[in-house]
């Protein structure tokens, strides 16, 4: 089914083509010139005044262009004779590089007949001048006709597209609440930041891109200045110009400068020298410069900038190379807030997530536990069992927490990962209580308390093996302990909650613990830590203490209850009951 639908959509854009482009353009350049209009509305402009101030400058500025490059042509052709013998000489080098070519062909293609099949062709009737007179006519009528329904074509779509543009700029707070309408489903929230962000990467793509062009278009006019080019201001001009078409553009603001240039050296030292220095230049600005300025601008990796701008130009043509870029981060940005869309925002994004956990969570799904348990052990053994277990089997769980609320895995196999990270787990507390230079006696009593699903018990199972490593005597409690009578009052008391579960709860079960057990202290632990204390309750009181790993759990009791630690026989280990999975 998702492949149907993906192939649909792929065939409603194509075939809508006509229509979707000229709207595609709009928007974007409506995106383009929304800061300036803005601007002038804060001069005292008014919108409308705005919006037509700007509509004439763009109108003022392509037209200037436009009979810049006419008068630029014009001027070639009218001194044209005079670069005739030059154009002779090299078109007649080009000549007879094309006949040695063909008499090598020709020879070749002889030496791989068969002499015997040879057959003589039949003498041709000579051909009638009349029909060749008519045949010219038309051959030379077509294309004038073709060229001009072209420009009337070409000139109707861009007046849509401007008169869309004003449009949208007059009404554009009015489309920005029915978009939200439209595409929010009553998420307003995730809506309005999905297209804030949009327009602000748009945004900053698109002065990224303007810059780069002017800074192309400056070194494209002093470099053709110092080779002697007439007229270096007009082609720098055209290549800004011609650079917002990706890979096209380029091709044809050079054509231009090196078709003059075989027409005014009389050697072919200027026009090679004039295609080495655009190639040049392209290759350092289209390899190294634009991959990195619009991946840090959009978010997008280089590959998928490349492979958005091959699938939009197949889709679209040279419109679609245009808007290859704009409409990917689009995609991108909304990819992020909506999880149907997420694996989008994952495969064009520039960040990769290189932490161990996620090399590890595929390997769990898998079912290879053996991978996992080795990474876990060399984990172990370069840091320790409790950094170990922060390294890597406390993301996993909360991995594997987001996934099961969002759909992605189901109860079952949830609770298959959880149990192979339990074994895991206890594999290696037992390889750490092996390589024990000494036996641990443990002493006290730490009461851990899952806040919820088989999650967050299974994290409390690794802290009380990392806290009986370090001799203290810890036990698993239900989620419910602070309502049930316990027949052994615990020294301390650590309710664990993995994240991403609202911290709510977990304030909530620590005040109730509070009350429960007054003179306990209790230790609130929201793993795992992503660099912030959010959600974790607040030290209101000498008895509340909070972490976020299990490093810092297992420091946080040491610091609580090493001045009362003693060395006593103590119980094996009793589980209270256990959490009833979610």
């Amino acid at each position: 089914m998702r492949v149907a639908a993906a192939s649909g959509i792929i065939a409603g854009l194509y075939f809508a083509a006509p229509l979707l482009v000229p709207i595609a353009l709009a928007i974007l350049i409506s995106f383009a010139v929304a800061p300036l209009v803005a601007r002038l509305e804060r001069w005292h402009f008014g919108r409308f005044g705005s919006i037509l101030t700007v509509i004439l400058l763009g109108g003022a500025l392509a037209a200037g262009t436009v009979l810049l490059v006419v008068g630029q042509a014009a001027d070639l052709m009218t001194r044209l004779p005079a670069y005739r013998g030059n154009l002779s000489r090299k078109f007649e080098v080009v000549r007879n590089l094309d006949r040695k070519w063909a008499q090598a062909s020709g020879e070749l293609a002889l030496a791989s007949e068969d002499p015997d099949s040879a057959v003589k062709p039949e003498a041709s009737q000579p051909p009638n001048p009349a029909r060749l007179r008519a045949s010219e006519e038309t051959r030379n009528f077509n294309p004038l006709r073709d060229g001009l329904a072209r420009s009337i074509e070409f000139l109707l779509a861009a007046g849509g597209v401007v008169i869309l543009v004003i449009f949208i700029l007059l009404q554009r707070q009015d489309l920005l609440a029915r978009a939200l309408r439209v595409a929010g489903g009553g998420r307003f929230g995730v809506t309005s930041q999905a297209l804030n962000e949009t327009a602000d990467k748009l945004s900053r793509y698109l002065l990224a891109e303007a810059s780069l062009n002017a800074i192309y278009g400056a070194v494209i006019t002093i470099g053709l200045y110092f080779l002697g080019i007439p007229n270096a201001f007009i082609w720098g001009l055209l290549s800004f110009l011609l650079r917002f078409a990706p890979y096209i553009g380029p091709i044809l603001a050079a054509a231009m400068p090196v078709g003059l240039t075989l027409a005014i050296s009389q050697s072919w030292t200027l026009p090679l020298a004039t295609a080495a220095f655009f190639v040049g230049v392209e290759l350092v600005v289209n390899n190294i410069v634009e991959p990195l300025v619009y991946g840090r601008k959009t978010g997008l990796s280089p590959v998928a900038i490349l492979a958005a701008a091959a699938f939009w130009t197949w889709l679209w043509g040279v419109p679609g190379l245009i808007l290859a870029t704009p409409l990917t981060v689009c995609l991108f940005v909304f990819a992020k807030h909506f999880p149907p869309l997420h694996f989008f925002h994952v495969l064009m994004g520039q960040e990769v997530d290189r932490s161990l956990a996620a090399r590890l969570y595929p390997r769990l799904l898998a079912s290879d536990h053996d991978a996992v348990a080795d990474a876990v052990s060399e984990e172990r053994l370069r840091s320790g069992l409790a950094e170990g277990f922060d390294a890597t089997l406390v993301p996993v769980l909360e991995l594997v927490k987001r996934n099961r609320r969002e759909g992605e895995l189901d109860l079952d196999e949830s609770l298959r990962i959880v149990r192979d990270i339990e074994e895991i787990s206890e594999e290696a507390a037992e390889e750490a209580k092996a390589g024990a230079t000494a036996p641990v006696v443990p002493a006290l009593d730490v009461l851990c308390i899952p806040a919820k699903d088989d999650a967050d018990a299974a994290c409390c199972r690794m802290l009380i093996r990392v806290l009986e490593l370090a001799g203290f005597a810890a036990r698993l409690g239900r989620p419910d302990a602070s309502t049930e009578a316990d027949s052994r009052n615990p020294n301390l008391l650590c309710l664990v909650d993995v994240r991403p579960s609202s911290p709510r709860r977990l304030r909530f079960l620590a005040a109730k613990l509070r009350a429960r057990f007054p003179d306990v202290p209790v230790l609130a632990a929201r793993l795992p830590a992503n660099g912030a204390d959010e959600g974790l309750p607040a030290a209101v009181s000498p008895l509340l203490h909070s972490a976020s790993t299990i490093e810092e759990c297992r420091e946080v009791v040491k610091r609580l209850l090493a001045p009362l630690k003693e060395p006593v026989a103590a119980p094996p280990p009793v589980e209270v009951g256990l959490p009833v999975p979610a």
